[in-house]
């Protein structure tokens, strides 16, 4: 009885080593299978990161590359001659760029820019032009730009005898059919040092013996300072910081801030402070309305105001250059109150006016025939 339970013992044993030995080199084939597919993996991932790194050490090369190219001023007059070929092409006006200076990865630096316009005249010259940008999409007529900054940019304007502007071809582009109406350009800071601005209407008499002469403008010493610019369906508006100026009419702001917009029809301002060497005006909202920019020739009768005045001081002096009439009364008040209309035909209510130490007036004032002092009737 024992016998067959031996036997079938020393099978059962053996079944189960030859099991063991089966499995064991199932085993170790599938761990040398799977060691053999992780070292094919991780062959495969190293070629991957050396190719992944060398495009990444080309890519950084090219940009160093073409960084350094920029700066050769070989390159920079070849490529700087194509793009203003272009762009004069474009604008109808010819341009001129000494050097080109790239801002890392989001912008560009103009030195010497000159442009002149179809009658060989100069119509923008400026030292430095930088502009760092946003976005750009001329397809869809929308530019955006982080900061634009002028160094000692001169423009001068003109209407010949005939009635022809000199900035006429770049006035016809954005009125062009050709070009999309509603061209919107944006600006985060603006800064300008050191401007000068000129204007000449040469249909008009190009002298004045007083005040400004709205067809012989010439701004000089402009320094600005603005955010929030915006150019969009022919309005212009900005935040300005700080401007000052001087005019050859011996008008001179010394200071200007406000919240501005400007068209073809009027001229706003919120939150309006003006400091002139005599006058200092504070205001909620100033506007001026006019049916064009021609009716400032006849300033008095033509251009309407309106104003929510605070407590200023005025002198009739700074007034004076606008309404030569008024020269000769070198009176200073200080003011408050709502102002309406034109300078020829005006009524303010809610007004304190106060001059020297005692003498005040308080009520509505209305006024026609300024600055003729002996027509005008109160």
């Amino acid at each position: 009885i024992r016998q067959p339970m031996c036997h079938r013992t020393k099978i059962l044993w053996i079944e189960l080593l030859y099991s063991y030995f089966i499995f064991r080199l199932i085993l170790t084939d599938l761990c040398l299978y799977l060691h053999t597919k992780i070292l094919f993996s991780l062959r495969i991932l190293k070629h991957i990161a050396k190719i992944l790194l060398w495009t990444i050490i080309s890519l950084f090369a090219l940009i160093v590359l073409a960084v350094v190219l920029l700066q050769i001023p070989a390159v920079q007059q070849k490529l700087t001659n194509k793009v203003v070929a272009k762009v004069s092409e474009y604008v109808g006006l010819q341009i001129e760029v000494g050097k080109v200076y790239p801002i890392f990865w989001d912008g560009i630096v103009l030195k010497d820019v000159c442009v002149h316009g179809t009658q060989n005249d100069t119509i923008l010259s400026a030292d430095d032009i930088a502009v760092s940008i946003n976005s750009l999409n001329l397809d869809s007529s929308y530019v955006a730009l982080s900061k634009v900054s002028l160094v000692r940019p001169q423009v001068w304007i003109f209407v010949d005898s005939a009635g022809t502007m000199n900035i006429a071809p770049l006035l016809e582009l954005f009125n062009s059919s050709d070009t999309t109406s509603n061209f919107v350009v944006k600006v985060e800071d603006i800064s300008i040092k050191n401007g000068q601005f000129s204007y000449n209407d040469f249909r008009e008499n190009q002298r004045e013996d007083f005040g400004v002469n709205f067809s012989n403008l010439k701004v000089s010493e402009l320094y600005l300072q603005a955010h929030d610019f915006s150019m969009n369906d022919g309005e212009y508006a900005a935040a300005i910081d700080k401007f000052s100026c001087k005019e050859q009419s011996d008008l001179q702001i010394q200071y200007l801030h406000g919240n501005f917009r400007v068209n073809d029809k009027l001229i706003r301002g919120e939150e309006f402070v003006l400091y002139t060497p005599k006058s200092k005006l504070s205001a909620r909202d100033v506007s001026l309305t006019y049916d064009s920019f021609s009716d400032f020739s006849s300033f008095c009768e033509s251009v309407n105001m309106a104003a929510h005045f605070n407590r200023s001081t005025v002198s009739l002096y700074d007034i004076s250059l606008f309404a030569p009439a008024l020269k000769d009364i070198p009176y200073d008040f200080s003011l408050e109150g709502d102002f309406n209309g034109t300078v020829s035909d005006f009524s303010v209510t809610d007004l304190h006016i106060g001059y020297g130490r005692s003498s005040q007036f308080v009520g509505t004032l209305t006024a026609q025939g300024l600055p003729e002092i002996d027509s005008t009737s109160f």
